[in-house]
């Protein structure tokens, strides 16, 4: 049997969809590409302090978050919203306990609702070095949030390949009209400008 061959989209339909860079999609993609940028937007925070500018004081959230250990208890806090000085460190934890977080992570994200609980988990998958792929196409129509989905797709964008380019078409018409809204198309045409480059 042959092997179906897949392509991108030609250049006309990129030019007909262009990316808005300030799309949830957009900011997943490069929080999870660019992950000193976080750093760089808590610096640009902290020089704004003097102008009265100032985050909240994340000092002892983030000292907590370094003494704990226990998986069930940093899943727990993955479900609620993650200071921006806590993200990196909270990565790195899971990420040092990839097996057995990624399924726990996968599972929260069928059921979840919340947008902090869903941001938090899609950027874990995005930027943990496992290939979630064959998860997300197994299981993305069972996923019960339109918000976690789109997100999934940039996820899927970042570990997939050719193969899932009917996909994010078709998903970029289904968000256009079941969430029309919202910018939640944009998270799949993301995906597409991802693998455009990666050609």
């Amino acid at each position: 049997m042959t092997q179906k061959s897949y392509s991108l989209p030609g250049e006309q339909f990129f030019k007909d969809h262009p990316l808005n860079e300030l799309s949830t999609g957009m900011m997943l993609y490069i929080s999870a590409t660019a992950p000193e940028l976080r750093e760089k937007a808590i610096e640009v925070s902290d020089s704004m302090a003097p102008m009265g500018l100032q985050l909240p004081d994340n000092s002892e959230y983030v000292e907590k978050l370094k003494n704990e250990t226990d998986l069930k208890k940093l899943l727990r806090m993955m479900r609620n919203y993650l200071p921006l000085e806590a993200t990196t460190l909270m990565m790195e934890k899971l990420n040092a306990r990839k097996t057995e977080a990624v399924p726990e992570i996968e599972n929260i994200l069928l059921k979840a609702f919340n947008s902090s609980t869903i941001e938090n988990c899609t950027l874990f998958l995005a930027q943990c070095p496992s290939d979630c792929s064959d998860w997300i196409r197994e299981n993305y129509n069972q996923v019960r949030d339109d918000y976690a989905r789109s997100r999934l797709c940039v996820v899927l964008g970042l570990k997939g390949d050719l193969q899932d380019v009917p996909f994010f078409v078709e998903q970029m018409e289904y968000f256009k009209i079941r969430c029309p809204e919202t910018d939640y198309a944009q998270a799949p045409l993301v995906a597409l400008y991802h693998l455009k480059k990666n050609q």
